[in-house]
């Protein structure tokens, strides 16, 4: 198995995630690692984003880099197609674990409700909306939200006008730009356990983030630097990896006011930053294990 980085490679800007640590580490435990420029591939210019590539032989690359858009995972699969790879994450199961109306109906259960619109229309979103409930509701595009601006651009509060409702969602909307995707999703605001605050306001909740790999649970710790996961008990969640069609994922789950667990969100796991707390080398010694055990990709949905 073989590892495919997204790289900025023009201006020198500080990183959420440190991807070109993370090859290193890979390389360390003998996976091999290419690198595309993430840039040129957004902008269309395709060949000049995979120029450093080697022809392939039918190897799977496990793609790790910025979250792409469904249109432009899917310029990537095919492209890499051409060289003669594949990717681990096919693009039906990058879907899957991105868009929540592709996962909800198989986590409904273990989450809060949701409604949502297929295009960026506010009425619609509004009228929706009222299904839930009163408010205070959260307020995000169909991938993420822009929590950042918690106040302004996320957070609806309680008996909040139409006219507020109206103000977060163009908020929203101008803070997501072109990476807005699809439509508004709008969920009820479920109190979580507060244990901090950010300087912009935005809230610090008890949060953990569990990793995925074919099927199995493998990595799993704090969302922020706060906090201690080593007596919560997850295993409600296992069941996620059989529930998901898709063979690397994360879960974002968090604890209520009330004490229990919930899940806030799914994520395709090529593009999401580690826990905190834990090096890459944990991430990678876990993946080299299963690739032990693991010569050939078996579909556990098949």
């Amino acid at each position: 198995m073989e590892w495919l980085y997204g790289f900025l490679t023009t201006a020198e800007r500080l990183q959420e995630i440190d991807w070109r640590e993370e090859a290193e580490v890979a390389e360390e435990l003998d996976f091999r690692c290419h690198c595309f420029d993430f840039e040129a591939l957004l902008e269309e210019r395709v060949e000049e984003a995979l120029e450093t590539m080697p022809d392939g032989n039918g190897e799977t690359l496990v793609y790790r880099g910025w979250m792409l858009r469904e249109e432009e995972y899917a310029c990537l699969e095919s492209a890499v197609a051409e060289r003669g790879y594949q990717l681990f994450t096919p693009s039906h199961a990058h879907r899957e674990a991105t868009y929540l109306p592709n996962y909800y109906s198989h986590v409904a259960d273990l989450t809060m409700s949701a409604v949502w619109t297929e295009d960026p229309d506010i009425d619609d979103a509004w009228e929706l909306a009222q299904s839930l409930g009163k408010s205070p509701w959260i307020v995000k595009d169909h991938v993420k939200s822009h929590k950042e601006a918690w106040l302004t651009a996320c957070y609806v509060e309680a008996g909040a006008s139409y006219d507020a409702f109206v103000r977060v969602c163009e908020n929203l909307l101008a803070y997501r730009g072109e990476r807005f995707e699809r439509g508004f999703v709008v969920r009820p605001y479920v109190p979580l356990k507060l244990i901090g605050a950010h300087s912009s306001g935005m809230p610090v909740f008890e949060e953990y983030r569990l990793i995925f790999w074919r099927g199995n649970r493998i990595l799993t710790d704090n969302y922020s630097e706060i906090g201690d996961e080593e007596s919560v008990d997850f295993s409600a969640y296992d069941e996620l990896g059989q529930r998901i069609d898709s063979p690397f994922f994360a879960a974002d789950i968090a604890r209520t006011a009330s004490g229990e667990l919930i899940l806030i969100e799914l994520n395709d796991g090529g593009s999401v930053g580690l826990p905190p707390k834990r090096h890459p080398y944990d991430f990678y010694r876990a993946v080299a294990t299963i690739e032990d055990h693991a010569t050939v990709f078996e579909d556990p949905f098949a």
